[in-house]
């Protein structure tokens, strides 16, 4: 019998120690939230990294960092730290442990940063004369066409772009048609009535969502101009004669003047052109961008001369400009 007893409180007394030592270790959590700034990191690029946790006082706790399972940092409400990024393929591992004093659980969280990258290229559909070499820039009623060109790897490897996820923003709003698998390419149109700029914003990850970069960009909506220049019979706009408020001719000449419609919504051809020299209209004729002003002799003056451009499609596109011709 008494063997029996023995036995049982042997049992009895392994089994509160077991309990005992439990309670000393305590349990393993995961309940720490980490902030990241900045929030998808490129390659070589310093990363703020912040724990953050509403189970424990993290003021009076102590945390140790491990950057890549080397120890990095340690101390008391030590809840940031920084570090830098590798190029991409190359993840980033970082664990944060804590103990807080009053308890008996330990909290422990692993973030991993695989760096990324990401390009917007756009275009246009904007009218700019054959001869232009800038940068066509888009007005209202323009069709915007905007091309990511991401550079993302994980541990499997590189992600092609069409194996990429695309989520399209314009001004925050989320273009669920335009979005999805490969979807790389946006095609926007300026509503015609949109004066603001555009900000379009675009998230690229992979399948398991475990590398993700997102890149934004802000597009000037500017208005159409017309710009007036010399215009040679054969060859062609004198681009370097600009014409500005004011154009001098001699007496007994004749001179011709073409207006040239920068990044209108339309081509040149379709716009509605209509002149006038001081109250009087003009025959818009055949060719109605070029005007064709003849000075008879011995005759000095100054005529003001107003172009009005239309865009038959769109009421909100409507233009103006006035130059004087000054003739000596």
């Amino acid at each position: 019998m008494k063997q029996v007893f023995y036995f049982l409180a042997s049992v009895l007394t392994a089994a509160l120690y077991a309990f005992v030592a439990t309670a000393q270790v305590g349990t393993i959590s995961s309940d720490i939230q980490f902030r990241v700034i900045p929030k998808y990191p490129g390659p070589y690029e310093t990363v703020r990294i912040e724990a953050q946790s509403f189970s424990f006082d993290v003021k009076t706790t102590p945390f140790v960092w491990f950057i890549n399972g080397r120890k990095d940092e340690s101390g008391i409400a030590k809840t940031i730290i920084t570090a830098k990024t590798g190029p991409i393929g190359t993840p980033l591992r970082v664990t944060v442990q804590a103990t807080p004093r009053s308890s008996t659980r330990h909290y422990e969280q692993t973030l991993t940063i695989w760096p990324a990258h990401v390009d917007l290229l756009w275009q246009t559909n904007t009218y700019t004369p054959p001869w232009y070499r800038g940068k066509a820039l888009p007005v209202s009623g323009a069709l915007l066409t905007i091309i990511a060109l991401p550079t993302l790897s994980s541990a499997e490897g590189a992600i092609e772009p069409q194996e990429a996820f695309y989520d399209w923003h314009v001004d925050n709003t989320p273009l669920s048609r335009e979005s999805g698998m490969g979807k790389n390419t946006l095609q926007y149109r300026i509503p015609s009535n949109e004066r603001l700029d555009k900000i379009i914003r675009v998230s690229v990850y992979n399948k398991d969502k475990t590398v993700k970069m997102e890149k934004r960009i802000t597009i000037p909506i500017q208005q159409p101009r017309i710009i007036f220049y010399e215009l040679d019979p054969l060859r062609g706009p004198r681009i370097q004669h600009m014409i500005g408020n004011e154009y001098a001719m001699a007496s007994a000449s004749e001179t011709q003047i073409i207006a040239e419609p920068f990044f209108s919504s339309i081509p040149a051809a379709q716009l509605s052109y209509e002149w006038t020299i001081g109250n009087e209209s003009l025959d818009p004729g055949e060719t109605p961008r070029v005007l064709t002003y003849r000075v008879p002799s011995a005759i000095t003056a100054r005529q003001n001369v107003t172009l009005n451009v239309i865009n038959p499609f769109s009421v909100f596109e409507r233009l103006q400009k006035s130059f004087i011709i000054q003739v000596e």
